[in-house]
């Protein structure tokens, strides 16, 4: 694996724990159901199948 994925890699790993984090904190504000907790989870989908997909590739 090349620097530079490892730097995409890492870079997609702290959206993650960014989102993660995140989703959480709106969950414990506003509940599970809330529109904002769903978009970050969303969010937080779509990182991590971006995350599967680029070391499924490697």
């Amino acid at each position: 694996m090349s620097s530079n994925d490892e730097l995409i890699e890492r870079q997609i790993n702290e959206k993650i724990e960014e989102l993660r984090a995140k989703m959480i904190q709106a969950a414990n504000e506003k509940g599970m159901n809330h529109p904002s907790v769903i978009e970050c989870s969303k969010q937080l989908d779509e990182c991590m199948n971006q995350l599967l997909r680029k070391k499924m590739s490697c």
